[in-house]
């Protein structure tokens, strides 16, 4: 029986869980967590050395998933190319989303999604800077601990999305203080949306399930903006301390349906439960699935095209017939199947021409405005409709108690609502942020607030961040 560990690693804490496959399932072993003040070498050290020997015994390496929000994680569409062009073209990708410098200050590695015509591919990237991983690297080989593979959170969260490969799943998981929506198809992340959860969204439900009635619409509108087709299934991962009757609020227009994710591997009574995601990596290392790693050296292998498929079936033929003739005609076959190659060389060639060539086309042109007359614009400022539709945006219920602006600075509103019971106080704050929202000239940045009074369950205080928008 083999024993497989998987540490996780994110910001606050270590998450270190052991399992084995037993009759056909896995069976968490040991599940801890150990605190970490900060991600230093020397930290992350010392928490590794003061495992108990019981945690890792019989494990020859480990699996790490590290829960950065550097992370990225992209789909492009490809032409046919060599593998190592490949591999260059998605570090290429990886540092300009990440505004890095240097082939060797990215790791990356691409999978084979889907085939489209044209001799084109999908695939799917997923990148972490260096930075991220150099000084946990440090601290795992000081500790002797062999690492068996690297992966990000996100892409541990895309594998529980089992879904047919047309439809779009959404798993929502917790981690210290910060929510992750990512948006899957064919168990591989397209988009990810991180966002702040309030001091009081981590412990209490009613909080936290606030919070999440205004984010999951910003999050629908900002898949919207950026083209992308909606999900109509959410999964809420192992973390998230949502009640059943909390889950009706959460489901709108555009989600079908929500449902807690099932745990992919048993946990005993006695040991802490582990996230969705790392639940899920234990579950397919322990059954021998073989999953691209970070620090893997795999090359992007295209798979040969029908085309190239019936020539070499049709070259061996035609060999065979010819060394069984005469070695002359054999000759001139091969060179004719040499040209046929450097012909299908020179057509990737200009493939790729094309594609450099359509992405130029398709930059922004510069629209020649005047940079004084930009700036002018962006300091006016509407400040008396603010203070109008602001203050009409609210129901009887919605109270405020301040609202600060300037022309650089973020406006904020802050004030509370209170009703005859919690459900009506919780829909009021969500009709009066649905308004603020909807405000041309304003936009939200994500930093909200709303907290619950200890004393009165249906009044709530809360605090909202917006910017103001600019002329494009």
């Amino acid at each position: 029986m083999q024993t497989n560990a998987v540490i996780e690693i994110e910001e606050g804490g270590m998450n270190v869980v052991v399992g084995s496959r037993v009759g056909g399932e896995t069976r968490v072993l040991r599940s801890i967590r150990v605190d970490l003040p900060d991600l230093a070498t020397e930290t992350v050290e010392s928490a590794l050395r003061n495992l108990d020997e019981t945690i890792l015994p019989g494990v020859k390496a480990v699996h790490v998933v590290i829960a950065d929000r550097r992370a990225q994680h992209f789909n492009n569409i490809i032409p046919r190319m060599s593998p190592r062009d490949s591999r260059a073209f998605v570090k290429r990708e990886a540092m300009r989303l990440g505004s890095l410098q240097g082939v060797d200050s990215v790791l990356a590695v691409p999978r084979i999604i889907d085939h489209l015509p044209g001799r084109k591919f999908e695939i799917t990237t997923q990148s972490l800077p260096v930075a991220a991983w150099s000084n946990l690297a440090e601290a795992f080989k000081n500790c002797e601990i062999k690492v068996a593979g690297l992966y990000t959170t996100e892409t541990c969260l895309a594998m529980a999305a089992k879904a047919s490969k047309d439809e779009l799943v959404a798993v929502m998981e917790y981690n210290e203080g910060r929510v992750r929506f990512v948006l899957c198809a064919n168990r591989h992340p397209v988009q990810v949306r991180r966002f702040l959860i309030g001091s009081g969204g981590a412990l209490n439900s009613s909080a936290l399930v606030t919070q999440l009635m205004m984010e999951l619409p910003r999050t629908m509108d900002w898949l919207r903006d950026t083209e992308q087709e909606l999900p109509k299934t959410l999964l809420l991962g192992t973390r998230l301390p949502v009640d059943d009757d909390a889950i009706e609020m959460l489901q709108g227009d555009d989600l079908e349906t929500i449902e807690r994710a099932r745990l992919p591997v048993i946990v005993p009574e006695t040991e802490a439960t582990p996230g969705l995601g790392v639940a899920t990596l234990l579950e397919q290392v322990c059954a021998g699935v073989r999953i691209p790693s970070l620090l893997g050296t795999d090359l992007l292998q295209m798979p040969w095209a029908v085309g190239r498929l019936v020539t070499v079936a049709a070259a061996a033929t035609v060999g065979f017939i010819c060394s069984y003739s005469a070695w002359v005609d054999g000759r001139a076959i091969m060179e004719a199947s040499n040209q046929r190659d450097a012909v299908g060389q020179q057509a990737q060639i200009f493939d790729a021409k094309i594609v450099s060539i359509q992405a130029e086309r398709s930059r922004p042109v510069d629209s020649g405005i005047d940079p004084e007359i930009v700036s002018a614009f962006n300091l006016r400022r509407p400040i008396s409709r603010l203070i109008s539709e602001i203050s009409n945006g609210g129901d009887v219920d919605v109270h405020l108690d301040e609202l600060s602006f300037s022309s650089h600075a973020k406006t904020v509103i802050s004030g509370y609502v209170e009703c005859d019971d919690r459900r009506a106080a919780l829909s009021a704050m969500a009709k009066f942020t649905k308004r603020l929202e909807s405000l041309p000239y304003l936009k939200s940045d994500g930093h909200s607030e709303i907290r619950e009074q200890e004393s009165e369950r249906s009044r709530f205080g809360f605090k909202v961040e917006m910017d103001w928008r600019r002329p494009q």
